[in-house]
């Protein structure tokens, strides 16, 4: 976990890894060149989030605001950060078209999951009983090829 000065950690988020990128190529530009390398300083730009339609929170600096504004720029700092006009295009065009005509996300489910959760594993083709699916299990309680003793057989 990376820390700042001050020993906080530094959020896992998009910006921080960026800065941090952007500081190891220069430390390996600069190892290249025979310099010495630099400690990474991180620099909070601050944190936005989505709450709902027209509705964001966003803490800059000093400032601290929420709803509309904050919701527009939010849209707008993430559209910026895209890379590429085509990119930028496409995203505030299917952002305007799903925004105008109320459409939601695609929220998709591929297929049930079993119990607890567990995606059933795929049955063999010639299987012809109705039964049970087996399940994966993965525990860290138990070695590598044993079972759950929780879970029925």
């Amino acid at each position: 976990t990376a820390v700042n000065k001050s020993g906080k950690s530094v959020p896992g988020v998009s910006p921080a890894a960026m800065q941090a990128g952007r500081h190891a190529g220069e430390n390996i530009l600069r190892h290249l060149r025979g310099e010495a390398s630099r400690p990474w300083e991180y620099f909070d730009k601050g944190s936005m989030a989505t709450i709902g339609r027209n509705a964001a929170v966003a803490e800059v600096g000093p400032l601290k605001f929420g709803g509309f504004a904050a919701w527009g720029a939010w849209a707008f700092v993430h559209l910026y950060f895209l890379i590429g006009f085509r990119n930028r295009s496409a995203v505030f065009l299917q952002w305007a078209l799903a925004y105008f005509s109320y459409a939601k996300g695609a929220r998709l489910i591929a297929r049930p999951a079993g119990r607890w959760g567990v995606l059933p594993q795929e049955r063999e083709a010639d299987e012809s009983s109705i039964s049970e699916p087996k399940l994966h299990v993965r525990s860290t309680e138990n070695t590598p090829g044993q079972s759950d003793p929780r879970l029925p057989a």
